[in-house]
């Protein structure tokens, strides 16, 4: 677990407590039970996918996923409006009791192997950055992000020239409002088990 956790603003204990506790849940899952992961287009979530049904390689379980970006798609579909989330927590209750009603569905036995596989491919990663990139979670740089946020600080700086310093706090709500990846500004666990 310590080589595959990392934390950061020095939280380790409430975030070490969750992450135990979230592993406590899956492994109490017993034989026959119902289980419904919740995910998204994003590498958090997809990796908890992954990790979870690792997890659950060994249980007979009825496995059901419910993807929030695809779910989202299907919700809008016959509206004026398009929304684009990226992570779970985009969406309002009405919208997640609608998805658990009416996209869920099951994940067959070779998907969920496949997840395990992969699931265990990234516990066994050193990558401390991942990136969701045509359907896959792949090990990038630990550079990746550093040329966008130089670029949102520059955009900020050459908004309020006037300024002689740019606010870090604009900088940080910049990437992480305008990143193509989901960004956290925390650390924590995105996988919800029903």
């Amino acid at each position: 677990m310590k080589s595959s956790y990392h934390t950061m603003w020095h939280f380790f204990e409430n975030n070490q407590r969750a992450y135990q506790q979230a592993l406590q849940s899956l492994l109490e899952i017993k034989d026959g039970e119902q289980v419904t992961i919740w995910t998204s287009e994003n590498e958090s979530e997809q990796i908890a996918l992954r990790i979870s049904c690792y997890l659950l390689r060994d249980n007979k379980v009825e496995l059901n996923c419910v993807n929030t970006f695809d779910a989202m798609i299907d919700y809008t579909k016959n509206e004026d409006v398009r929304i684009d989330i990226r992570h779970t927590g985009d969406c309002n209750a009405e919208q997640l009791v609608h998805f658990y009603k009416y996209s869920m569905y099951p994940v067959p036995k070779e998907m969920k192997s496949y997840y395990a596989e992969d699931g265990e491919r990234l516990l066994n990663s050193n990558s401390l950055v991942r990136t969701w990139q045509g359907g896959k979670i792949v090990d990038d740089k630990e550079t990746r992000d550093d040329s966008f946020i130089l670029e949102c600080a520059m955009r900020i700086h050459n908004e309020m020239s006037k300024l002689k310093f740019v606010n870090a706090t604009r900088v940080i709500g910049e990437v992480l409002g305008h990143s193509d990846q989901a960004l956290s500004d925390g650390t924590r666990l995105n996988c919800d088990i029903i």
